[in-house]
């Protein structure tokens, strides 16, 4: 007699699992490494401590960096970002709790969960989740996960709350869930994952899921986007973009990020594949290799008195150098608790201001947000 089988579906897998129960099946898992997810692993570690000991470890910033093979700039950047918004929640999340495993299992669905804060105020739970990326990532379904999850192990609770806290963009969402919510959504979840109608539904989604190698919808998908931007719809002069609708501007850009991510990956694979094996040569003698360049930077402590020496007065100085808000800022409260405070990250930004210091520039760049 077959066993009956069980389908495991994580916290961080539930937008993509519900999306497309297929994401769920299939013979080979392929996850690939990116350094921001490296980089985003060490930052927990970081603000796990700042949570659960009240400050940030900054002298173990380095071996951090180390231990996740990510930037020691980036990491200590992204921990001071950390550290303001926790200022800003910390009086919501009394006693907490890090780093905590959450498990249900029911009915041939098991749910599993790792959440970053959890603290418990009377009849009502509250779970906190950081997150690295940017804001127009799709974590909803992660989020009511963690919401199940919380309700379905503690049964005194009547409500839950959830707070995604973006580290980079410094905002923070908050999502409420009743039992009844929960419920709802564990039922949905079951019939989509558990009662799946064997359709792999394709969309922007595939580029995140470690089974697309092996789907055909995904791999269609890749197929449609390519011919969309190369058959000559969109020439180099002139703008078709007049001729479009809202909805398909839209998906014009969805389709040219999947294009552009197809591409990073594809050389991504080729330099492994040339680390591992070698150059590869084609028949008539082009030669696929990969080389190292050396990339000249100055050391500007080192510097500086040679530059001197030389004439470089304060124009000079600041002609060669770029500055930024944001990391003098990580610098600053790096500093130690004496500059760690609300007041006095904001002293520095008037005193800042009144020196015409901070000049406010516009950048542009797309993105699709949630409503």
């Amino acid at each position: 007699m077959k066993p009956v089988e069980t389908f495991h579906v994580r916290a961080s897998s539930a937008p993509l699992g519900r999306k497309c129960a297929g994401s769920l099946r299939g013979k080979i898992r392929v996850d690939q490494s990116h350094p921001t997810a490296t980089l985003g692993s060490a930052t927990h570690v970081m603000l796990a401590s700042l949570v659960r000991d009240g400050v940030l470890p900054w002298s173990k910033i380095d071996r951090v960096a180390k231990d996740y093979n990510c930037d020691a700039r980036e990491l200590r950047f992204l921990s001071a970002r950390g550290q303001r918004l926790w200022d800003e929640v910390v009086v919501s999340f009394p006693e907490a709790a890090v780093e905590v495993e959450l498990r249900h299992v029911a009915d041939r669905l098991l749910l599993t969960g790792h959440a970053d804060i959890i603290s418990i105020v009377g009849r009502t739970g509250r779970v906190a989740d950081w997150k690295t990326g940017r804001l127009d990532s799709d974590n909803v379904d992660q989020i009511r996960c963690y919401g199940t999850l919380l309700l379905m192990n503690r049964p005194e609770l009547e409500s839950v709350t959830v707070t995604i806290l973006w580290v980079r963009d410094g905002e923070i969402e908050n999502y409420s869930m009743t039992r009844e919510d929960a419920l709802d959504w564990l039922h949905d979840t079951r019939a989509r994952v558990v009662n799946w109608d064997g359709i792999f539904r394709s969309g922007p989604h595939c580029l995140y899921c470690p089974r697309a190698h092996e789907c055909r919808a995904a791999n269609a998908l890749a197929r449609r986007d390519i011919a969309a931007l190369v058959k000559g719809r969109f020439p180099r002069t002139g703008s078709p973009l007049a001729r479009m609708t809202d909805d398909e501007i839209v998906t014009l850009y969805q389709r040219s990020k999947s294009v552009m991510a197809l591409c990073f990956g594809a050389m991504d694979t080729l330099r492994s594949w040339i680390a591992t094996h070698g150059d590869v040569v084609r028949a008539d003698g082009m030669r696929l290799t990969s080389q190292a360049e050396d990339h000249r930077e100055l050391n500007p402590i080192e510097a500086w008195g040679v530059l001197e020496q030389l004439g470089f007065d304060d124009a000079d100085f600041a002609a060669c150098l770029r500055m930024s808000v944001v990391k003098v800022e990580a610098l600053v409260e790096a500093k130690g608790p004496a500059v760690q405070s609300a007041a006095a990250r904001r002293e520095l930004r008037k005193l800042l201001d009144a020196a015409g210091a901070v000049t406010m520039k516009q950048r542009t760049k797309l993105a699709l947000r949630r409503q």
